[in-house]
């Protein structure tokens, strides 16, 4: 397994990480994205599990507060959250063990929305007027601020 930081920008995913001469860098753009799914458990707890106990009120006690000390001290928390990039028919599957599923969710609740405003799949490449008048109707839905439109208007621009 190799580490990879995934940085979710107004208009593209960029994704570093090792490569075949060191460090990588690879820029998705949101308009290829053709899904995003998040999963995972969240906080996983392990370890733990001691029971106290004794004899009488005294063994209870001594026995309980042992048990707690032992399950502060092997006690141990991580997040595990599975984040899925779909391009067409490829698909990148990442596991984040910073932030859990629901946080992860809500910080990308812009850009789900945008995939499901787009229909989940880019407009034809060759037709810019139609990719141009999907970029509107974002504008006007609320999905993209205007900068973002004028960004990704410029790209496409460029590309074509």
């Amino acid at each position: 397994m190799s580490r990879y930081d995934i940085a979710f920008g107004l208009t593209e995913a960029v994704i570093e990480g090792p490569g075949k001469d060191g460090n990588e860098t690879t820029r998705i753009s949101y308009a290829e994205l053709t899904n995003l799914s998040i999963q995972g458990p969240g906080k996983v707890r392990e370890g733990g599990g001691f029971i106290g106990g004794g004899f009488g009120i005294e063994g209870f006690v001594i026995g309980a507060a042992t048990a707690s000390v032992l399950n502060s001290l092997t006690t141990r928390s991580r997040i595990e959250t599975l984040i899925g990039l779909q391009l067409g028919a490829k698909e990148l599957v990442f596991l984040c063990t910073t932030v859990e599923p629901g946080v992860l969710e809500l910080q990308l609740s812009r850009l789900r929305g945008f995939l499901r405003a787009s229909g989940g799949s880019p407009a034809p490449a060759g037709d810019l007027a139609t990719q141009l008048t999907k970029l509107a109707d974002l504008v006007e839905r609320g999905f993209l601020e205007r900068g973002e439109y004028d960004e990704l208007k410029r790209r496409l621009l460029e590309s074509d």
